[in-house]
């Protein structure tokens, strides 16, 4: 188990996942953690990650299917019958 005071750590970019499991792993290391924490932090680090990878594709998505207008990136609905718009013939 974790002292009591410890403090819970920002966790809103892949680098702060990463400097935590640095912490972790130092802590391991030192004898100041348990595996079975650490096991189970590392565990959570890993579905933490994988979900801000798909928050960001799936921004990245929202955001260029607004600009070919085939979605309303406020609403987030799809657009009916939307064509891309063309830069002229292909």
């Amino acid at each position: 188990m974790l002292p009591p005071d410890t403090e819970a750590r920002r966790l809103k970019s892949p680098t702060d996942v990463c400097d935590l499991l640095g912490d972790t792993i130092n802590q391991v290391r030192c004898g100041l953690m348990d595996s079975r924490i650490a096991t189970t932090v590392g565990y959570l680090a890993g579905i933490l990650l994988r979900g801000m990878e798909h928050g960001q594709l799936d921004d990245r998505l929202t955001r260029i299917e607004a600009q070919l207008g085939i979605i309303d990136s406020t609403r987030r609905e799809i657009i009916p019958n939307a064509t891309a718009k063309s830069n002229g013939p292909n």
